[in-house]
C-alpha cells in the first residue's frame, strides 16, 4: 500500500502520539551534515561568547602588551 498525500495528517499524528520515532525519521531523511548542524551551532556559539569576552577587555590586552615591549 503506497503512501499518499492524504496519510500526511495521520503521519503527523503519530509522531506527535511517539515522539521517539521523530529521531528515527531525522536520521532516515536528513543528511549527516543536516544533523550535525545543533552541535555545531552550540560550538560556534561558545566561540562567539568567548571573543565577546575578550574583546571587552581591549585595555588589559594593550596594557599587557605594551609592558611585554617595554622589557
Amino acid at each position: 500500500m503506497p503512501f499518499t498525500v492524504r496519510d500526511f495528517p495521520d503521519l503527523l499524528r503519530l509522531l506527535e502520539q511517539h515522539p521517539e520515532w521523530q529521531a528515527e525519521l531525522r536520521r532516515q531523511v536528513l543528511t549527516e551534515e543536516l544533523l550535525e548542524l545543533p552541535a555545531l551551532v552550540r560550538r560556534l556559539t561558545e566561540a562567539q561568547a568567548r571573543t565577546d569576552e575578550w574583546c571587552a577587555q581591549p585595555v588589559t590586552f594593550a596594557l599587557s602588551a605594551a609592558t611585554l615591549w617595554a622589557n
